[in-house]
Formats: C-alpha cells, sequence, structure tokens
C-alpha cells in the first residue's frame, strides 16, 4: 500500500463530488474510516457506497448531510461523527464554494462576500474546534485544509474566494504553530487548475490558462490532490507542518 491509513479514522468535508470525492475514496482504498460529509445526500450516498466497496478491510463508513455555512449543525456532525468512530486522527477540509465570476468586488453583495467565506473559512474554524480534542488525544493528528493556487494569484475576477483561500493560508499556519505542541501536524495542499464544478461557469477559460500558466503543459487531478492528502495523513508525513503545498504543474514557479 502507497501508505497504510488502516488504524486511522479521517472526516473529509465536500465528499460527494471532485477533490472530497477524490480524497474519499483514496482514504478508502488505503483502509480508513471515515465520516463523510457533504450537502448533497444523493451524491454522498453514492461515494459512501464506492467506498465501502474500495475499502480492503470493509472498514466504517459514516455519512452527515451538512450544509457548512450552517454552523451548528456542522459541529453537531463532527462531535457526532467522533462518537460514531470513538476517535477521530484526520480532518480533511475540502468543500469550498465561490462567487460568481468575472464581478469586480464592488458588485458582490455582502451576503455573497459572506457566503463563500462562511464556507471556505469559517466551517474550518468550527470543525476544527470541535474536534480539537479528538486530535490533541490521538497524539499524531493530522488536518489537510485545500487551498487554491487564487490565493497567490490573486484573480480579480474571483475576489471572495481568492480572499477566502488566501485567509486559508493563513489559518493553516496558525493552527499548525498551535497544534505543534500536541503532535498534530496542519497543512494546506494549493490545487492549481483542476476540472471540478467550480470551473463549470468558466469552461471555456479553462485550456488557454492551462496553455498560458502552467509548464507542464496539462491540467492537474483530483487524484492529484487527494494521494497528497494520503500521504500528509499518514505516518510517512509526521514532520511536515505548517506548508502550503502546490499540485498545479509548476504554476506557482
Amino acid at each position: 500500500m502507497y501508505a497504510d491509513l488502516s488504524t486511522r479514522t479521517a472526516l473529509v468535508t465536500g465528499a460527494a463530488k471532485g477533490i472530497g470525492k477524490a480524497t474519499a475514496l483514496a482514504f478508502a482504498q488505503q483502509g480508513a474510516s471515515l465520516a463523510l460529509l457533504d450537502r448533497d445526500a444523493e451524491a454522498l450516498a453514492d461515494v459512501a457506497e464506492a467506498c465501502r466497496a474500495a475499502s480492503p478491510q470493509g472498514r466504517a463508513m459514516h455519512t452527515f448531510v451538512v450544509d457548512l455555512m450552517d454552523h451548528q449543525a456542522t459541529a453537531h456532525a463532527v462531535r457526532t461523527a467522533i462518537d460514531k468512530l470513538n476517535e477521530l486522527n484526520v480532518v480533511v477540509n475540502v468543500a469550498g464554494i465561490t462567487s460568481p465570476a468575472r464581478d469586480p468586488f464592488e458588485g458582490i453583495a455582502p451576503q455573497d462576500w459572506e457566503r463563500v467565506f462562511s464556507t471556505n473559512v469559517t466551517s474550518i474554524f468550527v470543525i476544527v474546534k470541535e474536534a480539537r480534542q479528538a486530535l490533541i488525544d490521538d497524539k499524531d493528528g493530522r488536518i489537510i485544509n485545500i487551498s487554491s493556487l487564487t490565493a497567490s494569484r490573486s484573480l480579480d475576477y474571483l475576489p471572495a474566494y481568492t480572499t477566502s483561500k488566501a485567509a486559508v493560508n493563513s489559518f493553516t499556519r496558525v493552527l499548525a504553530r498551535q497544534f505543534a505542541p500536541f503532535g498534530t501536524t496542519v497543512n494546506a495542499i494549493s490545487p492549481g487548475f483542476i476540472r471540478t464544478p467550480l470551473w463549470d461557469e468558466r469552461s471555456d477559460e479553462f485550456d488557454s490558462r492551462i496553455d498560458k500558466w502552467v509548464p507542464m503543459g496539462r491540467p492537474q487531478s483530483a487524484d492529484d490532490v487527494a494521494w497528497l492528502s494520503v500521504f500528509l495523513a499518514s505516518p510517512l508525513a509526521s514532520n511536515i507542518t505548517g506548508q502550503i503545498i502546490g499540485v498545479d504543474g509548476g504554476a506557482s514557479i
């Protein structure tokens, strides 16, 4: 096995689609027990079934249908997941949303700005706060946040999303310092150009941006990010913390 996760229990948000789905499947294949969170009940059920089929040891799979903008419901889901799994070693914060593309910042309504930050940043705060004691008790915990290349490229047509991902990077480093004495590592993965639903509204731009910005000349995949998450969750990465790791084909060079 690439990295044995058979002793790990992991919570993955945004697990129904894209990077979250790929992460859930990769963790299942490596033997982890899982708590999967998403607001899409039907897609989440399908992913859970695929994870059960992929798990070599038939590990526990629990699903929680929750909108991460509902912070009370999110906190309850995390507490329930810990109760059902009896522990929690790994938290992977994947879920993210964006505001409409090409809107200059002055065209964004405050409620839309707050909606992006509520899902992309505040949900991480809520989830990690609820998971904190379980991670500390484990003495070898992992927090993995999914950021974005936009955090450093500062795309002017996605001001809320770009700014929220920069906040994710900053919060990752803060958490890394605070959790380090307890043996928990905290890192962020910064994907480049992955054809997820977030790109649907900008499909005409996707190929041209690959050509312009990615030295390796090809898009990245959800699996690229998922398997890095597997590595970071494993004992192989026990001394890596506070890092923002790009999976972008060289776009950040």
